[in-house]
């Protein structure tokens, strides 16, 4: 009978641990996720054309700006550690985490960017570019240390309307012209089909897992996909919604346990609202009440560097 009883203490004790252990664990990514910050675009009639941020909770909405003057086009790495923008026809990349830029290039811009790498040392744009006396259009690879301009040479990579790229920088997965997303090698050897018929690649900042949005089911929903195991799994159940609206845009966060997506009525508008859901397709919240956003990410904290303005 004593044995009987240490054993179901020892049973005891042993779950005892892992369920502390498990609330460590969520208390601590609660914690880490407070200072999160999320930025996003909007030329919404409520608060103008440009880049802003707010908390979590999205709360408090506040302009970004730069030396008085209004951020457009933003977007983080992986972790959330480097925010790249422009700032009128500048090209800027910052290190949230300290008052120091990292890179800036002052030749004219006049293109969206859609990615910057986790050591933020490369950004992809896609646009029209003014470089060595000519503009140029397309989408371009940015190597900032040493400078280095790329032209991809795989014509579906230079036409892609959506990029990203690996954590680690070996891969990209891009949205061609048919809406069909590919994985290539960084250097633009083993291109092949990841999924066909969907958009809005964004790897997770672990690598193992890429979220995007695809129209299966009458609607555009998020999903993700296991990348070594090339498995999918849906995360949001939208049924119904306008002609070529729904969940898009996903991007996720620096834990790689939450997506933020973008709700739309009309895709073509790409104005919608913003909700937040984890990577299990738990807990959807609407983030943002107002206004409606075109694109959006999350920070690891507030840029030093730039002001939020009241």
């Amino acid at each position: 009978m004593l044995r009987l009883w240490i054993s179901v203490a020892l049973v005891l004790t042993a779950l005892f641990a892992i369920a502390t252990l498990a609330l460590s664990r969520e208390w601590e990514a609660a914690t880490e996720s407070v200072s999160w910050q999320v930025v996003f675009s909007s030329s919404a009639i409520e608060i103008g054309f440009g880049a802003f941020i707010t908390d979590m909770n999205g709360e408090t909405i506040r302009p970004l700006s730069l030396g008085g003057i209004q951020l457009t086009s933003p977007a983080c790495s992986p972790d959330g550690s480097y925010l790249a923008f422009t700032v009128r026809e500048t090209l800027s990349i910052l290190n949230t985490g300290s008052a120091r830029e990292l890179w800036q290039w002052s030749e004219p811009t006049y293109a969206h960017l859609l990615t910057v790498s986790r050591d933020g040392r490369t950004a992809v744009l896609s646009g029209a570019l003014h470089y060595a006396g000519d503009t140029q259009y397309g989408m371009w690879i940015i190597e900032t240390t040493p400078f280095d301009f790329i032209i991809p040479s795989v014509q579906a990579l230079r036409s892609a309307s959506s990029f990203d790229l690996s954590p680690d920088g070996k891969q990209i997965v891009f949205q061609s012209q048919e809406d069909d997303l590919y994985l290539v090698n960084a250097d633009e050897s083993d291109m092949r089909l990841l999924v066909a018929n969907a958009a809005d690649p964004d790897w997770s900042p672990d690598g193992s897992m890429i979220a995007f949005s695809a129209n299966w089911d009458g609607a555009f929903n998020i999903y993700i996909m296991d990348v070594s195991r090339r498995l999918w799994a849906q995360v949001t159940y939208l049924e119904q919604a306008a002609p070529n609206g729904g969940n898009v845009e996903p991007s996720w966060s620096p834990d790689s346990n939450q997506i933020s997506f973008i709700s739309l009525d009309e895709r073509r508008s790409r104005l919608g609202n913003l909700y937040l859901i984890r990577a299990d397709g738990s807990g959807q919240r609407h983030l943002l009440n107002a206004p409606p956003v075109t694109s959006a990410c999350i920070l690891r904290t507030r840029p030093v560097l730039l002001t939020a303005d009241s």
